[in-house]
């Protein structure tokens, strides 16, 4: 792994472990490694994790805040049959 996906991963590890699993910093570190498994041609694996970005930050912030709006342009990144 390289080693900022090595770091997201950790910071995710420690996240579960520690916050709720609908805290935003969940969400952010989803939709960071996502984003960067994205980038890598690796929508198999990053899909679930845009998507749990997605539900965490409309749950938290609404459909119009740019937050979720973010994670939702990442969403529509992936090829449609895995959004």
């Amino acid at each position: 792994l390289e080693p900022a996906e090595t770091a997201i991963r950790e910071a995710m590890a420690i996240f579960r472990k520690r916050l709720p699993e609908d805290h935003p910093r969940q969400a952010s570190a989803a939709l960071a490694l996502g984003l960067l498994l994205l980038d890598r041609k690796r929508t198999q694996e990053a899909a679930p994790l845009l998507r749990d970005a997605l539900r965490i930050r409309r749950a938290k912030w609404g459909e119009d805040d740019p937050r979720t709006r973010d994670a939702l342009t990442a969403v529509g990144r992936l090829p449609a049959d895995l959004r």
